[in-house]
């Protein structure tokens, strides 16, 4: 069974970073034009599978997809 986890995390103008993955999207972009700087939202995504993951839109509740830009692991980071 696939693991999903759920996250908060502040949009920032070069998308969201998580544990040294970053995710953007255009669709993030517009979003983060609509709502204004920094907003808390949610991060979700499978651990199994990181090159995508969905933010939760504070406004509409829709789960947008975005995909992973940079990828700078961090030794001391473990999923579970």
């Amino acid at each position: 069974m696939n693991q999903v986890l759920v996250f908060p995390r502040k949009l920032r103008r070069d998308g969201i970073t998580f544990q040294g993955v970053r995710y953007n999207s255009l669709a993030l972009q517009k979003m983060r034009n609509q709502i204004g700087p920094s907003p808390k939202v949610k991060i979700r995504f499978n651990p199994l599978d990181l090159t995508r993951a969905y933010v939760r839109h504070p406004a509409s509740e829709e789960w947008i997809e975005v995909f992973l830009v940079e990828w700078s692991p961090r030794p001391d980071v473990f999923f579970r």
